[in-house]
């Protein structure tokens, strides 16, 4: 999923305001957990609270049939890990209706977690937020007017450094295609009170004039792929300008886990090297 990458980023400095929302204290410790058999299969964020408690948080953009017992997976994966079990909690940041239930019912097995849907927090509680990290959530949270939320984040990337700034831009695009947002996105930037040649800039020009691609066929892992390498090599490019053919070669035919995580090294990775590895 394209919005998958940017989401799981923001909780990598544990949003401290969705913490106290959800599970009452802003105090944890991440803790780390996998599969050490597939690469790359872990939840999206486990905390040790102040209290001690173990907490699993898992963004779902989507209706998925199999969430639940990915849960149950994710719930074994911690006890066996830490010897004691984590409280669950879904966060739902998707549109329409919300379809997750929050339980697993079968002979001999009743399985719960907790479902939130992002759109009944305040927004005002994470826009208020010293990180931005909360603040670009906040766009999918409740709100009485888009625009003064949407100006109120832009305004706060607009005093980052230029490459800073950059990538924050990305991720608010990305987050406004959960919400009819874009306009409002785009007409807010071009206000941006700093010196930015729109026409010119690269993120411009292909995050909001092109948008993204929207032609794959549900269900068919093949086009899931070509979707998630086209994504990589356009966050490459807002980053770090023209890719050498061979980069953009090497990315096409690579497998969904090395995908996965050169999408996550881009988030951090200050040269094109370091995301490959190299």
């Amino acid at each position: 999923m394209h919005y998958d990458l940017t989401l799981k980023s923001l909780l990598q400095g544990r949003p401290r305001r969705l913490l106290k929302l959800l599970f009452g204290t802003e105090q944890a410790r991440p803790l780390t957990v996998e599969y050490p058999q597939v690469g790359h299969r872990r939840p999206d964020l486990v905390l040790e609270l102040d209290d001690g408690r173990l907490v699993h948080l898992e963004i779902q953009a989507e209706a998925d049939p199999k969430m639940a017992a990915r849960m149950l997976e994710y719930y074994g994966l911690i006890l066996e890990r830490f010897g004691r079990p984590a409280e669950q909690v879904v966060l739902y940041v998707g549109g329409g209706t919300l379809e997750l239930e929050g339980r697993l019912d079968h002979p001999g097995l009743q399985f719960r977690y907790r479902v939130c849907d992002i759109r009944r927090i305040d927004c005002r509680a994470l826009l208020a937020s010293p990180e931005l990290d909360e603040q670009l959530l906040a766009l999918l949270c409740r709100m009485d007017e888009a625009r003064p939320v949407v100006r109120r984040i832009v305004g706060r990337i607009a005093e980052l450094p230029e490459r800073a700034r950059r990538d924050a831009l990305v991720k608010l695009l990305i987050l406004s295609g959960l919400r009819p947002l874009q306009e409002v996105v785009r007409e807010e930037v071009a206000r941006m009170p700093i010196t930015l040649n729109l026409k010119d800039n690269p993120f411009y020009r292909e995050a909001f004039e092109e948008g993204r691609q929207e032609g794959r066929e549900e269900g068919r892992e093949e086009g899931r792929k070509s979707g998630e390498a086209e994504l990589l090599i356009r966050q490459l490019r807002l980053k770090f300008g023209p890719l050498p053919e061979g980069a953009v070669e090497h990315i096409r035919v690579a497998g969904a886990e090395e995908l996965l995580a050169w999408g996550e090294r881009v988030l951090t990775a200050e040269t094109l090297d370091e995301v490959f590895g190299a």
